[in-house]
């Protein structure tokens, strides 16, 4: 990871401790559905019954409903900003009706799955900004340590998909590494 976005995620830390210190994440929570605007039931639910490795996760049956759950430390041990940037991801979920789209027996599951994720990270950044959080920096640093798995592209692909470059997509071809050396080389950019 570069050091710029090294200081970026620093800087944020250290400012997030002075922009929204007394924000509970129930407060976050208010203030990013409230964003999301079309969101009419939404549940926040903290719980240590999830793995602590997945964060959090949104269940939604139509998508004005989001009923986002997140580990118990994740609440404890993050600043507003971050819980901002989470909640919007997974708000974005839901308002995207990603709970329609995944069937694992269809050949194209992980390409679909992973374009879910990029399209998530983007309008979840909208989302916190809009609710008055500044979490680029954050969720760049933040994404750089998520493990990478069959759902979810490499955290740093997701971070140069943030900052305009080419996103990747899973290939039988490319490893780990070729597939973030790739998208950080890329001279392409996404729309934005």
């Amino acid at each position: 990871m570069s050091k710029g976005i090294w200081f970026s995620v620093l800087f944020m830390l250290f400012v997030s401790g002075f922009a929204h210190a007394g924000d509970s994440a129930e407060q976050v929570f208010e203030k990013v559905k409230a964003a999301a605007k079309r969101i009419d039931y939404a549940q926040l639910v903290v719980t240590d019954k999830i793995d602590r490795n997945t964060i959090a996760f949104a269940v939604s049956r139509h998508a004005k409903e989001c009923i986002v759950y997140v580990h118990v430390e994740v609440v404890e041990d993050s600043y507003p900003e971050e819980l901002a940037a989470i909640f919007g991801h997974e708000f974005a979920h839901c308002l995207l009706r990603h709970h329609r789209l995944f069937n694992p027996e269809h050949p194209g599951f992980q390409r679909q799955a992973w374009a879910a994720e990029y399209a998530a990270d983007k309008l979840g950044l909208k989302l916190a900004k809009r609710a008055g959080y500044d979490a680029q920096a954050l969720m760049e640093g933040f994404l750089i340590l998520l493990p990478e798995d069959l759902l979810h592209p490499p955290g740093p692909a997701r971070v140069a998909a943030l900052q305009g470059r080419r996103r990747v997509f899973p290939s039988e071809n490319l490893s780990y590494n070729e597939l973030v050396e790739r998208a950080f080389n890329s001279s392409q950019t996404i729309q934005k």
